[in-house]
């Protein structure tokens, strides 16, 4: 199970890394020289997302050290190991839409 899984990573990760060396190769080709870029809407959801779990992370980060919270740097959950901070901030921004109130 893991060498399947570690495999799997491994072959992503190259697959991102070969996407972008075609990337740049193309633009110094001059290939997409004309080419006009458009932001798809999941592109501007995941920046969006990214964007507000960075913002709560790092205001919990300030509360957590003004107050000298004792909190563990690592928490496992599903044989994942991660931050639990970014993780608590990660399910508030995806929360959040849920959440707001229209006026």
């Amino acid at each position: 199970m893991t060498v399947q899984l570690w495999l799997t990573g491994l072959a992503l990760v190259g697959l991102i890394c070969l996407s972008l060396w075609f990337r740049v190769y193309r633009i110094y080709q001059g290939m997409d020289a004309g080419f006009d870029t458009e932001q798809s809407p999941i592109s501007i959801a995941l920046k969006d997302l990214a964007a507000v779990a960075g913002g709560i992370y790092v205001s919990m980060m300030a509360i957590v050290s003004f107050l000298r919270i004792d909190l563990p740097e690592r928490v496992r959950f599903f044989n994942v190991c991660f931050d639990p901070l970014a993780g608590i901030s990660l399910i508030l921004a995806t929360i959040w839409p849920f959440l707001r109130i229209r006026r």
